[in-house]
């Protein structure tokens, strides 16, 4: 079954700030925003597809954790990232997404056992609200394994 992965509209902040705290640097600021996703909640090793949707979000929101959830064989690029709860087409941890188009995604969920999500990702353009309008360029693919209680990065 294909289905295009819809990300949930919620921003991130931090509870304790004040608003007489002096203004985060922007490496303080990107520490603070991967700190909220350092731990992946237990959804997200679920092996179905809302699993894997709260899953894929923390893994590209967080290097760490990515490294932490991907096989070690594995050694080409995800081409994906959130920006202001957007998916755009950007290679993995680069800070130059200013420019960076939209990114189309699409999954196969594969009921093993084990449990496999194919997932595909290809350079897209929104329309204003936000719809895929159209796709372009080359598509990426990436498997994502369900073992040992969560899911992993295998190729």
């Amino acid at each position: 079954m294909r289905r295009y992965l819809l990300v949930s509209l919620w921003a991130c902040a931090a509870a304790s700030a004040s608003a007489s705290s002096p203004p985060l640097s922007e490496q303080q600021a990107v520490a603070a925003y991967q700190a909220a996703y350092n731990n992946l909640p237990s959804e997200g090793c679920q092996a179905s597809e809302d699993g894997f949707d709260t899953f894929l979000e923390y893994f590209v929101r967080n290097p760490k954790l990515a490294a932490r959830y991907t096989a070690a064989n594995v050694s080409q690029p995800l081409y994906l990232q959130l920006q202001d709860n957007i998916w755009i087409y950007a290679r993995a941890n680069s800070s130059d997404t200013l420019d960076a188009p939209g990114a189309s995604l699409k999954y196969e969920f594969k009921k093993g056992p084990p449990v496999r999500v194919g997932l595909s990702v290809q350079q897209g353009q929104y329309d204003r609200q936000y719809n895929m309008e159209q796709t372009y360029g080359p598509v990426h693919s990436y498997e994502f394994t369900h073992a040992n209680g969560c899911w992993t990065r295998t190729k």
